[in-house]
């Protein structure tokens, strides 16, 4: 499965690389929502984004929004996930939802 990875800090950027293709998953690593748009649009394999809500760019919700109004009639995602790894204070925040 081809996924793109979108996470600004890199230590969290390589585990989670390192923990989905020890799962077979084809990570494409980005650091920016920018940059997470443009590794999906010149790759229409792509089956699965995983995104930080919080990317300083524009934000995992942002992204979320961009693919599916702007981008889903170009591209047949299985699955898009937006999540946040929270503080002992907060409460999990998150959503993954098929697509298609």
């Amino acid at each position: 499965m081809k996924t793109i990875l979108l996470q600004h800090k890199t230590g969290d950027l390589e585990r989670l690389q390192w923990i989905l293709e020890k799962n077979g998953h084809d990570a494409v690593n980005e650091t920016s929502v920018k940059k997470g748009i443009s590794a999906l649009l010149s790759d229409p394999k792509i089956d699965l984004v995983v995104s930080d809500i919080n990317i300083p760019d524009r934000g995992g919700l942002y992204l979320l929004k961009y693919i599916r109004v702007v981008l889903r009639i170009t591209f047949r995602l299985r699955r898009l996930c937006v999540a946040d790894v929270p503080r002992p204070s907060q409460k999990y925040g998150g959503a993954c939802q098929p697509l298609g």
